[in-house]
Order: C-alpha cells, then sequence, then structure tokens
C-alpha cells in the first residue's frame, strides 16, 4: 500500500474512534490506545507529522473543553 493511502485509511479509521470519543462511548485514555494501534497497524512511526498534528490537535481540544482525562 502507498504512503498516501496509509496515511488516508490511518485517518479515516481514527475518524470512527474520534467520533465515538466525543459521543463518550470510549475515554480519552482508551482513544489514545486506539490511535496507537491505527499507527502500527498502517506503519506510522511515532515522530510522523500526521500524527503529530493529530494529537497535537485532540490536545488543545481537549484542553479548551477542560476534558483532560490522563489515562
Amino acid at each position: 500500500m502507498e504512503v498516501s493511502k496509509k496515511i488516508e485509511s490511518y485517518l479515516s479509521s481514527f475518524k470512527v474512534a474520534e467520533t465515538m470519543f466525543k459521543k463518550g462511548v470510549i475515554n480519552d485514555g482508551e482513544l489514545r490506545k486506539i490511535e496507537a494501534e491505527l499507527a502500527k497497524k498502517y506503519g506510522l512511526p511515532s515522530n510522523s507529522i500526521v500524527r503529530i498534528d493529530l494529537l497535537s490537535s485532540l490536545t488543545r481540544e481537549n484542553m479548551n473543553s477542560g476534558d483532560i482525562n490522563e489515562s
């Protein structure tokens, strides 16, 4: 699978988990575990700009809403 397809698949899969998080189905810790598994599945390293940007935006959203849950 080419890199752009891997990133697209990772992001679309993560969007499902993010929706579950926003609906309260899963918590912050579970969302981060899912993200890590998706990154592993699609071969994205921990220093990938895609992952860094995504996780940074999540942290900012949680800080703004006061929903940070350290897990």
